[in-house]
């Protein structure tokens, strides 16, 4: 893909379909293909996909309210009280709550593909802001690990990006589930404008990306590939953890950044 193609297809994915000048797709095929089945997926997003995602500022709020209620293990403490006094209807409610939360979240391709919504609509989300998305700024993986160790009790590993630079990072949540968000900067290629680069981290939790996806050989592990709204997603399991590193590039880039020739 060349620099002007790309420039087009992040312009429009970036900013509103009306406000882009469509002047390049009307000589370039492949493009105009390409912009016309975008905009026939989001006008049937629009016509048809519930507004069931809650705003940013309100999923963060969430988010660190239940991070701070699980810090301190107020559910877990007063389960041992009322299992000290003998109080099974306080297990028996906590069990039935336990299987309905089971039961509304979903796992396997189901799984998969709502998170692989999550994470393309953060990207893009998070792509058109600006330094105010950063709740740490800095450069050092080591200071970004830092802050998700001491906000989150996560503990993801930052890899460096060959080609990239790192910014920071902050909290973010994936359906309600918290998850760590970091975030670099990538220029493609020569007098092409940067690109967003989002790197989540999260705990697995039964979603099989690989039903939704391309399995890909990522060094010595397996990983899945997976291109949505024109975001490529390519996601692995290290230590427990899952990485899902998205960008509005071609797949094979993002095998390059993090060292893995395509």
């Amino acid at each position: 893909m060349n620099a002007p193609c790309r420039g087009y297809r992040r312009a429009v994915l970036l900013a509103s379909p009306a406000a882009v000048d469509d002047a390049h797709a009307s000589h370039c095929e492949g493009c105009k293909r390409w912009s016309t089945s975008e905009r026939r997926a989001a006008e049937l997003v629009r016509a048809n996909r519930p507004s069931w995602q809650a705003p940013v500022e309100l999923r963060e709020r969430v988010t660190a309210t239940l991070e701070q209620e699980r810090a301190r293990k107020q559910v877990r403490t007063f389960l041992a009280r009322r299992l000290a006094i003998g109080s099974l209807a306080a297990v028996a409610a906590g069990l039935v709550i336990a299987l309905v939360v089971s039961r509304h979240e979903p796992s396997g391709a189901e799984g998969a593909r709502a998170a692989v919504d999550f994470l393309v609509a953060d990207h893009l989300e998070f792509a058109r802001r600006g330094p105010d998305r950063l709740k740490v700024a800095s450069a050092s993986p080591t200071e970004v690990q830092a802050y998700f160790e001491e906000h989150m009790e996560l503990a993801p590993r930052i890899p460096p990006l060959g080609g990239a630079r790192l910014l920071g990072g902050r909290r973010c949540s994936l359906g309600g589930n918290p998850a760590a968000l970091v975030f670099y900067e990538y220029v493609p290629g020569e007098g092409d404008e940067p690109e967003s680069i989002s790197l989540f981290v999260f705990e697995p939790r039964g979603a099989d990306f690989a039903a939704v996806g391309e399995t890909v050989q990522l060094g010595e592990r397996r990983a899945v590939e997976i291109s949505q709204r024109g975001v490529s997603l390519l996601l692995w399991e290290e230590r427990g953890l899952v990485y899902a590193l998205a960008g509005a590039v071609e797949a094979h880039e993002l095998r390059r950044l993090i060292g893995v020739t395509p």
